[in-house]
């Protein structure tokens, strides 16, 4: 599962991001004793996020001292990793990242916490994740900074749904990086590959 509640009660809270490009949420309610007359509710949420575009520099930020800046990021459909920077000249803030949640001082996935408001991250992009959310905290207050993402990319060759990918060749301990995008009402995939000789996994 993506979420789960095991409270020992029949009233449980679960709140999280919405992953970029999901658009169902499937919900499962395991009776671990009997229960009956529960009542169930999903709500939408909104907040204001500031999108960076892929390696353009944000407006000028602002923030006093104790609060939380959110910023979104999507990474390129071929991106491996993420370089973020922010550069200011005054203040100290910190910078937290988490895939597909938000992160805040006591869970991230990627921090900064320089003494200054200039912080890089540069990371890989996990298999599977789809938005980088960012926290800039603002531990003094700081103005006028400055936050960019970019994407990294490889060459990566993407296959076309139901179509075999042109042949590939590759010396022994060479690593060949795939992607496929499956249609947006696929319940599942399969892939295979088919060769004559080597061992590849």
């Amino acid at each position: 599962y993506d979420h789960s509640g095991q409270m020992l009660t029949s009233n449980e809270v679960q709140s999280f991001p919405v992953p970029v490009g999901s658009s169902k949420l499937f919900i499962s309610l395991y009776a671990f004793e009997a229960y009956s007359n529960v009542i169930a509710t999903c709500t939408s949420n909104t907040e204001d996020i500031l999108n960076l575009e892929d390696g353009f520099p944000s407006d000028p930020i602002s923030a006093a001292t104790d609060d939380t800046t959110l910023l979104g990021f999507l990474p390129s459909a071929n991106a491996t990793s993420v370089i973020c920077t922010t550069q200011g000249d005054d203040g100290d803030l910190d910078l937290y990242l988490s895939w597909d949640s938000f992160p805040d001082p006591t869970d991230y996935d990627h921090s900064g916490q320089m003494l200054t408001s200039n912080e890089v991250q540069s990371f890989p992009v996990p298999v599977g994740s789809s938005k980088l959310f960012i926290s800039l905290y603002a531990f003094e207050a700081y103005s006028n900074v400055i936050a960019t993402c970019t994407s990294n990319t490889e060459d990566i060759l993407n296959l076309e749904d139901g179509f075999p990918s042109d042949p590939i060749s590759a010396a022994t301990d060479d690593t060949t990086l795939l992607g496929f995008l499956p249609s947006a009402n696929a319940t599942s995939v399969i892939c295979t590959t088919q060769g004559d000789d080597g061992d590849l996994d």
